[in-house]
């Protein structure tokens, strides 16, 4: 009997990683948790979460990123270790107080490195300007609800939907061609 394989969200048994014209493009594997604060628990929530960040931000708690996905929602990012299931670690951390979903196979992350503005700007309609480091925005790339994580001011995480990971790929590398032209 064959034994099951990892795959990455593009199919390949190691995770991508490219320099595109003056971009380098880097296909990540974080495992991810969403975090939706049940009702009258935000006080409750943020004391055993200190540092969960307001709309727009990015925070470090411990060994993972928080950062914001919309209102009382939070996404959890740490590293991925095959034998631990974080969703079920902070469903129990969290008992009564969020609802916790495991989202490491929903979602792609690519982070891209580079100068930003002129790649990004032809890509979503986000001031990419007025963009600081530590900050997240939602938006849109070729039709495809994202996140856009600002981790310093050269680099930026693009999470997608795992599904879409080719046509996510494929709009940064043709983006990055033009702007390094």
């Amino acid at each position: 009997m064959d034994k099951l394989m990892a795959r990455s969200a593009l199919g390949r048994a190691d995770l991508m990683d490219r320099q595109v014209g003056a971009y380098r493009i880097i296909e990540q594997a974080p495992a991810l948790v969403s975090c939706a604060v049940r009702r009258n628990q935000q006080v409750a929530l943020e004391e055993k979460l200190p540092g969960l960040p307001v709309v727009g931000g990015v925070s470090e708690i411990d060994a993972m990123v928080a950062f914001w996905t919309g209102p009382g929602q939070w996404m959890l990012e740490m590293p991925y270790h095959s034998e631990r299931d974080p969703a079920a670690h902070w469903a129990d951390q969290l008992l009564g107080l969020a609802s916790v979903t495991e989202q490491t196979d929903a979602w792609v992350r690519f982070d891209v490195t580079g100068a930003l503005a002129p790649m990004f700007e032809r890509l979503a309609m986000i001031d990419w300007r007025s963009f600081g480091v530590g900050q997240v925005q939602r938006g849109a790339l070729e039709h495809l609800g994202c996140f856009f994580l600002r981790r310093t001011v050269e680099t930026l995480s693009v999470y997608g939907p795992r599904s879409s990971a080719a046509t996510l790929l494929h709009a940064l590398e043709q983006a990055a061609r033009r702007v390094s032209q």
